[in-house]
């Protein structure tokens, strides 16, 4: 029995080296298609769902206080960001504006305004919050301007993201 001359099969072996080597570039720009699409339905749900909840919650406090004229009755949170810096993934915004309107909301909804009015800079200087991600990242809040309108108290924050070891 002869074995064929290796010559013969040179050119098959690299056809299929090609080919294979065509199907692992061709799945990895597949994957970061289908990552990159996975990753902006990702930051549309958490939105939509942030606001679902917001709004959800500010129906039932508007029913509750709907016939006092002087009380907060919604709260309205902003993030700023600094000139000169990055600004966060906006799951990481959502996830922090979340907290910090919790937070405000069972402080404030129900209130009366005047409260406010007394002391807006001991509001701004008293309420700085240390705020860590599901990631173990820890972000620092600070409410840089705050006022009322119609009942509804907004608030803007700019939040900092906190390095280790500073």
């Amino acid at each position: 029995m002869r074995v064929p001359p290796f010559a013969l099969w040179k050119h098959r072996l690299r056809l299929a080296a090609i080919f294979l080597s065509g199907t692992i570039v061709g799945a990895a720009v597949f994957m970061s298609i289908v990552q990159h699409n996975f990753h902006l339905i990702l930051e549309d749900n958490s939105r939509l769902t942030e606001e679902n909840n917001k709004l959800k919650s500010d129906i039932l406090d508007l029913e509750k206080h709907k016939n006092s004229q002087t009380v907060i009755r919604s709260v309205d949170v902003h993030i700023e960001t600094r000139s000169g810096t990055e600004p966060l993934e906006e799951v990481i915004q959502n996830r922090i504006r979340h907290q910090i309107w919790e937070k405000l909301r069972e402080i404030w909804v129900g209130q009366k305004i005047a409260v406010l009015d007394s002391g807006t800079q001991n509001v701004k200087s008293l309420y700085s919050q240390l705020i860590r991600d599901q990631d173990g990242t820890s972000y620092m809040a600070r409410i840089s301007s705050l006022f009322v309108i119609y009942g509804e108290l907004r608030v803007w924050i700019e939040v900092e993201e906190l390095k280790p070891g500073s």
